[in-house]
């Protein structure tokens, strides 16, 4: 379980929509499969996130993103520098 520095859950083991909104550190690691246009990486806790990007400028690299979405397998989100 994760819990906001304000002591409310934010996630679970059973999905991430609480994180709607939040910044996390993205390590990018290759092409979003269905979607060419996104990269697709990991945040610290193993979560899978895509959001756009060129895949060759960001590989191997931490990016911040806020996520703007969430499902019970992915976070979508977008880069903010």
């Amino acid at each position: 379980m994760i819990v906001s520095p304000e002591g409310r859950v934010v996630a679970t083991r059973i999905g991430w929509e609480g994180s709607v909104s939040w910044i996390q550190e993205v390590l990018v690691e290759a092409l979003n499969p269905k979607n060419p246009e996104q990269v697709m990486g990991r945040t610290e806790h193993n979560k899978i996130a895509f959001f756009p990007a060129d895949l060759k400028e960001t590989r191997g690299k931490l990016i911040r993103v806020k996520v703007n979405s969430a499902t019970a397998s992915c976070l979508h989100c977008t880069a903010i520098g």
